[in-house]
């Protein structure tokens, strides 16, 4: 076919495409809004790396652009006769879908949640949409409301849906996570905000829906993945003998998850219910499954004996631990060097054998060799505090003032990120310890400021709540906090089992 008769069809397909979108008015439209779709999506892309980084011109052009989508196939619905055009009418209602939540999700990353809740409103009011889309836009709803600071509102919408969609699954049987994980969710919310009676209600509720699944969906994906929420909601309330069962009932020789589950078992027997026998015994058992075979559960052995170093220390054999963390030291130099708990368990020991000149010298190594971990930072406001206790002023002081630049610096060296949050809250905990407590509330505030999408964060305005309530009696600003705490949790988190 030579380039004549290529450009002879090129003009046949193009008229063809005309007369067939003048026959069909609903096909018409529907590219029109993909045209327009796609514009805006393009504009977005190229705009975009993160949002937090569009300038306001940017932000405004792509708002503009999804509106305009938006607008265009809302008000194209109501021209199509969804019974002669329903392919068409399909095609835009999802475009309305897309362009909508595409939008609101964008305002809500920008905590422009006002506007997040209108655009979603008002799909939800004009378009019926199928049970998936319905779903998300939402979910999308609630959480724009529970972000803005409006928990009842996101609340009966979150009750909605649990309604609504039961069971939490697709048409495949895949666990719809975000779904999945509202009851979690909502007693979450409660219990964090010190709402206990609430709480309380949520979490039976919670236990009520995923037994209801475990029941319903024995031998599946749903089965596991509500045991393990089970299991989660137990060790929050600290019964753990219910999730020592759950756990046990997902063990599955074949999983990926099978090593990690013994583990966690087996630590729960020791540290927590205290039958320090039985959970060595499991330990060991483990440990001898390895020696049959080479594979990567290998890697689990240091692992494993720390945590027999861990229950050893419970059972106060503090010689027995000692041995046991050593012995990872000298064999397993590269998992020692990265995990500062087996140095402060080191530490500990000693302390806890009265013999402080070697504790402390071996805090100070943590401290040195672990700088900006959790553990280090920890043991410098311990050790501070230990020998305030003790009569020790001047030693107790110069330990503060090294602290609080040991504080300072890793917040500097970690800018930008978690290891400042954590060294922050540190510096925070310590001037507590000298009654400092608007100088502490006020380094919450910042951390709340900066890093309210992490746990720290989270954290932080918790506890900045519980100075202003009790050691500045700010009853008021105490509240506010808490419904600000409240909209910082409004993503719906955790895994599923598989």
């Amino acid at each position: 076919m030579n380039k004549n008769q290529n450009f002879i069809l090129l003009v046949v397909l193009v008229v063809l495409l005309i007369n067939g979108c003048s026959d069909n008015p609903a096909l018409r439209l529907r590219y029109e809004a993909e045209q327009k779709y796609h514009k805006a999506e393009k504009v977005f892309e190229k705009a975009s790396i993160r949002p937090e980084l569009l300038t306001d011109t940017e932000l405004d052009e792509i708002q503009q652009l999804y509106a305009e989508v938006i607008d265009f196939t809302l008000t194209s619905l109501k021209s199509v006769d969804p019974k002669k055009y329903t392919t068409e009418y399909n095609e835009l209602k999802h475009l309305a879908f897309q362009s909508t939540n595409r939008l609101a999700s964008l305002l809500y990353s920008l905590r422009k949640y006002r506007q997040s809740k209108e655009y979603l409103s008002r799909l939800l009011d004009e378009v019926e949409l199928s049970n998936l889309l319905l779903l998300a836009t939402k979910i999308n709803l609630g959480k724009s409301y529970q972000a803005s600071g409006i928990w009842d509102s996101a609340l009966v919408i979150y009750n909605e849906i649990l309604t609504q969609f039961y069971p939490p699954v697709d048409e495949q049987g895949e666990v719809l996570v975000s779904l999945f994980n509202l009851p979690n969710h909502i007693y979450k919310v409660e219990n964090l905000s010190g709402n206990k009676e609430r709480a309380e209600v949520e979490y039976y509720r919670a236990i009520d829906y995923y037994s209801d699944l475990v029941n319903s969906y024995a031998d599946t994906k749903v089965e596991t993945a509500s045991r393990a929420n089970l299991a989660r909601l137990y060790e929050h309330t600290g019964d753990f003998e219910k999730e020592i069962d759950q756990l046990t009932q997902m063990l599955d020789s074949t999983s990926g998850t099978y090593t990690s589950i013994r583990i966690k078992i087996a630590e729960l027997y020791g540290t927590k219910l205290k039958q320090f026998n039985h959970s060595l015994d499991l330990l060991d058992e483990i440990l001898v499954s390895f020696e049959s075979k080479i594979t990567e559960d290998t890697l689990f052995i240091p692992v494993i004996n720390l945590k027999k170093a861990m229950v050893r220390m419970e059972m106060k054999n503090y010689s027995d631990a000692r041995k046991i963390l050593f012995d990872i030291k000298e064999n397993y130099r590269g998992y020692f060097g990265v995990n500062p708990r087996a140095q402060y368990a080191i530490a500990r020991s000693f302390e806890l054998e009265n013999n402080w000149g070697r504790a402390e010298v071996e805090y100070n190594y943590l401290i040195e060799n672990y700088r900006g971990s959790d553990e280090a930072m920890a043991s410098y406001l311990y050790v501070a505090n230990y020998l305030k206790e003790r009569g020790r002023i001047n030693e107790s002081k110069r330990w503060y003032e090294n602290a609080e630049i040991y504080y300072n610096q890793i917040a500097a060296l970690g800018e930008g990120t978690l290891t400042e949050a954590l060294a922050m809250v540190y510096k925070s905990d310590l001037y507590q310890k000298q009654d400092k407590w608007e100088n502490s509330a006020e380094i919450l505030l910042q951390i709340f400021d900066k890093y309210s999408q992490t746990e720290p964060g989270r954290n932080a305005i918790l506890k900045a709540s519980a100075i202003y309530r009790g050691k500045l009696g700010n009853d008021v600003k105490a509240d506010s906090l808490i419904e600000l705490f409240k909209a910082s949790i409004a993503e719906i988190k955790g895994e599923v089992e598989n």
